[in-house]
């Protein structure tokens, strides 16, 4: 009811302050959800699976199972797209009978994109990236090998608050190796490898948790 002078009672007042304050409120902090166009990502979590098969005698040269880390960087092309840049690294051992083993390093740098499919604080999402896997041993004896490499796979975001969340991911990921590859040669010669490879896929599992930051 409109009192007297066309001035509102003072409780009706204070509610439409409080729809309009409230208001205001939702349309800046969408604002700033849209122009937060980067998230960074500290990554940890833990790699299963990695085999290479002897072209001559289909002998298996396994990579235990071990745990990962990484960074990953995705800058925002539209409310669900994001580029994304990633580097991960894993540090694990060669298992074969009869070979011995090596500690090997393995790094990951791929580029690619995701496509999340909603715009709410939990987003499924899907993921493909396309780069370069390196296998590094760490007795500096032997030579690194470096291959193609993809992922693919997805997860979910958890955005908890406006700056802050966390991102559970789970990717199958490959490395291409040629035929006739020798890998995890003797630097001096070459000619003493562990193992001369078949043409191929190296196949892993990984599972990796970020706690994401975006500005």
């Amino acid at each position: 009811m409109i009192a007297v002078g066309g001035k509102l009672p003072a409780k009706m007042s204070r509610v439409l302050g409080l729809a309009v304050a409230l208001g205001s409120w939702a349309v800046s902090a969408s604002a700033q959800d849209t122009a937060r166009r980067f998230e960074l990502s500290p990554l940890l979590g833990y790699v299963i699976g990695g085999t290479f098969e002897d072209e001559s005698t289909r002998q298996h040269l396994d990579l235990d199972d071990s745990q990962a880390h990484g960074l990953q960087l995705n800058i925002r092309a539209d409310p669900q797209s994001t580029y994304e840049i990633r580097y991960a690294k894993q540090a694990t051992r060669t298992n074969a009978p009869g070979l011995p083993s090596l500690e090997v390093v393995i790094e990951k740098l791929e580029i690619g994109g995701t496509y999340e499919v909603s715009e709410e604080p939990t987003r499924p999402f899907v993921a493909l990236t396309l780069g370069a896997s390196r296998f590094k041993p760490d007795d500096s004896a032997f030579n690194d090998d470096t291959y193609f490499s993809f992922s693919l796979g997805g997860g979910v975001k958890f955005f908890m608050d406006q700056p802050f969340g966390i991102t559970v991911d789970a990717r199958w990921a490959g490395a291409f190796v040629n035929e006739d590859t020798d890998v995890f040669c003797l630097s001096a010669g070459g000619l003493t490898c562990l193992i001369q490879a078949d043409a191929g896929l190296t196949s892993q599992f990984r599972v990796l948790v970020g706690f994401n930051a975006r500005f």
